[in-house]
């Protein structure tokens, strides 16, 4: 159902690890500050564990105790992380970086992303590994697949706006495990829409008002206005 580890903290008890656990010898308060060093970790996909305990003093004349402990075990929620803005060119496909996906106990998750208008895609090239891309080129995409080649994907994740874009947009995304006892994540990143517009030169250095013999003069330059 897991594994069992144990602190790296400094212990007075002897501690070694065997195939079918742990085993710790010692005196008995060394021993019980052991325990408390003890955490488990579950497998992926398992609802509940169990934990086997057995005390032996070495004395022949006593038998061995044995406790087996029940592990009700909590499933960890799904947890999208991105920037909050992002800036991107008009009508150009423009990466938007900075998004990834994680959950501890989820083999697969099902990923949505989506805009209000424009397109989604990936960059060309990227290895999909065993993931379901659905709806390059929309609105709005469903992946499907492991965190490790979610995150590869979404790290391709590009946007490219309508020629004359909303004022207002964002990207959301949204993961899940699709377990009805866990809840999803979400994450929306404001769109800053750059122009594309190219610079337009203003006018060029004027020099008047020079006096010959006059010794050193100042010159005033009118410097050029670029927009965009």
């Amino acid at each position: 159902n897991g594994k069992i580890f144990m602190s790296d903290a400094s212990l007075n008890a002897g501690v070694r690890q065997t195939a079918s656990g742990i085993v710790i010898d010692g005196s008995v308060s060394d021993v019980n500050i052991a325990l408390e060093t003890i955490s488990f970790k579950a497998a992926v996909g398992q609802e509940t564990g169990a934990l086997s305990v057995s005390v032996d003093d070495g004395d022949p004349l006593t038998s061995i105790t044995r406790e087996k402990l029940s592990i009700e075990i909590d499933k960890a929620p799904p947890e999208v992380a991105s920037p909050e803005k992002a800036f991107v060119k008009t009508a150009v496909a423009s990466k938007l970086g900075g998004i990834s996906v994680a959950d501890t106990d989820s083999a697969r998750l099902t990923v949505t992303v989506e805009v209000q208008e424009g397109s989604l895609t990936l960059e060309g090239g990227v290895a999909l590994g065993g993931a379901l891309v659905n709806g390059l080129g929309t609105t709005s995409m469903e992946l499907l697949g492991s965190s490790s080649d979610l995150n590869t994907i979404l790290a391709s994740l590009t946007y490219e706006s309508a020629e004359t874009p909303s004022e207002s947009l964002s990207v959301v995304v949204t993961v899940n495990d699709q377990d009805a006892e866990t809840v999803g994540a979400s994450s929306e990143i404001d769109l800053e829409i750059l122009g594309n517009a190219a610079p337009e030169p203003g006018s060029d250095i004027e020099v008047t008002g020079l006096q010959e013999d006059a010794g050193p003069q100042q010159i005033a330059p009118v410097f050029g206005i670029f927009t965009d």
